[in-house]
Formats: structure tokens, sequence, C-alpha cells
């Protein structure tokens, strides 16, 4: 998945870089090409309905991931990941001595 690029397109002077991917491209065709070869990819407007369901699945995919770890959810984590690791490390040191 690729993110949403505003430009009129790619250009020699103007290429298009989609860092997902690791590619530029200086032309339509080469993005035509591209999607052709790989069709497991596609180009989505952040406005399309296509695009709010894989942002809304991304974001229960991580928030699966942060319960699984014992957070509520993403946020949880962020707040409470450096207190985590400075208990846990406390921990160790206490069963080294």
């Amino acid at each position: 998945m690729v993110s949403p690029v505003v430009q009129s397109g790619p250009s020699e002077d103007r290429p298009l870089r989609i860092k997902q991917i690791g590619k530029n491209f200086t032309s339509n065709a080469q993005v035509r090409d591209y999607l052709k070869e790989n069709p497991d990819c596609e180009m989505v407007s952040s406005s399309s309905q296509s695009w709010k369901e894989l942002k809304h699945e991304a974001r229960n995919s991580a928030d699966e991931y942060y319960r699984e770890k014992g957070y509520k959810d993403k946020e949880d984590y962020r707040s409470n990941i450096h207190k985590d690791l400075a208990e846990q490390k406390r921990e160790a040191a206490a069963k080294k001595s």
C-alpha cells in the first residue's frame, strides 16, 4: 500500500518518490508498469473509502498488538512503556543482587 501523493504526475525534474517501496518514478508510464508488475499494490487517494478502510484495519491491528503486550492501545503503550521498561530493569537488577 502506498501513501497518497499530491502532485500532478512524476517528471524528470519532479520525480515521484514513494518511500514505502523505496522507488522513484519519473513518468506515469513507470508508475503504471510498476503497478502491472505488482498487482498487490495500488495507488489510493486519502479521501477514498479504500484508504479509510485500510487505515481503520491498520489501527485495529496495531491496537490488537498492543493489547497482546498488556496495554489498552497504542496511546496506553506510549504513555507507559518507559515506566514499564524502567521497572523491568529494576527487577532484573534485583534478581542479580
